[in-house]
């Protein structure tokens, strides 16, 4: 393993200074990734350039978290005061990679690899956001599909653990499960959209009500927040499509390089210029006057 990260780490060093020298002209007016003499930043080396991790840039001690608070209130209806920010997890295609065959089969796709929702081999990773975009939680990247998963076993829960934030989620997440409860964990405030009846109930005559309805398209508009970022993350398109070989174990460990880079880079852009400015209202909140 230690093999794979050192070969991973010597490849990442030689793909980030391509990054970003060809991304360095849209960087240049961030002044703290400059090198003394304003030559594109590079890794290794006498380059004077230094690396911020996530935790460096992010402050939420009570105050703060009361600022957040009382900001974002404004960005969603009454109903989910509190809710400060939303998770989601995404993932990062891979080249296919092969198992070994049993004797008198082909090769095939490694079967930790291949994500059935997206149809093709990927690795996942995670992000908490805040509703203005700004990115407060990053995971590992992770060959486990599945969103409660990788909340699960990075924790994420603790953030808002006794912390009054609350965090939005789609249909994958469970933010209160009843045996966590049970154990004596304290509730945390989410929220999810309103499960649509199945078929057999709407065959019955259930439907969605007028409430459940209206909750849902609150929800997604303080959602798509993440789903924003993603789409920012992803103009790097080494975080669309993962462009190296190797065994699961390189693999991982050069996408987690990646991630430690170009997540704060984009989390500063972000700061500078916020997907949601601190003055954006939710509709019930704008004035109605002619």
């Amino acid at each position: 393993m230690k093999r794979q990260v050192e070969q991973a780490g010597r490849a990442f060093s030689q793909l980030a200074r391509r990054v970003l020298a060809k991304s360095y002209d849209d960087l240049t007016q961030l002044d703290d990734l400059r090198n003394d003499d304003d030559s594109p930043p590079t890794l290794g080396g006498s380059s004077t350039w230094k690396s911020k991790s996530l935790d460096d840039d992010i402050n939420l001690d009570p105050a703060e978290q009361e600022r957040l608070v009382e900001e974002f209130n404004k960005m969603h209806s009454a109903q989910f005061a509190g809710f400060t920010a939303a998770v989601d997890g995404t993932e990062t295609k891979v080249r296919r990679g092969y198992e070994l065959p049993e004797e008198g089969q082909s090769k095939g796709p490694r079967e930790n690899e291949y994500s059935v929702k997206k149809k093709q081999p990927s690795i996942c990773w995670t992000v908490i956001v805040l509703l203005n975009g700004i990115i407060v939680k990053l995971s590992k990247a992770t060959w486990n599909h599945n969103d409660q998963a990788q909340w699960n076993s990075e924790q994420m829960r603790d953030l808002f653990v006794p912390k009054k934030m609350g965090v939005f989620g789609d249909s994958a997440y469970t933010f209160n499960p009843k045996g966590l409860l049970a154990d004596g964990a304290p509730e945390i405030l989410g929220a999810r959209p309103v499960a649509r009846p199945n078929k057999k109930a709407r065959a019955g005559g259930a439907h969605m009500s007028p409430q459940d309805k209206s909750s849902n398209l609150d929800l997604s508009r303080s959602r798509v927040v993440v789903e924003n970022v993603y789409a920012q993350l992803k103009h790097w398109s080494v975080l669309a499509h993962l462009p190296v070989k190797g065994s699961d174990d390189y693999k991982k460990a050069f996408m987690d390089l990646l991630l430690d880079f170009l997540v704060p880079l984009k989390n500063r852009q972000i700061k500078a210029s916020p997907l949601r400015k601190a003055d954006w209202l939710h509709p019930s909140q704008r004035s109605q006057d002619p």
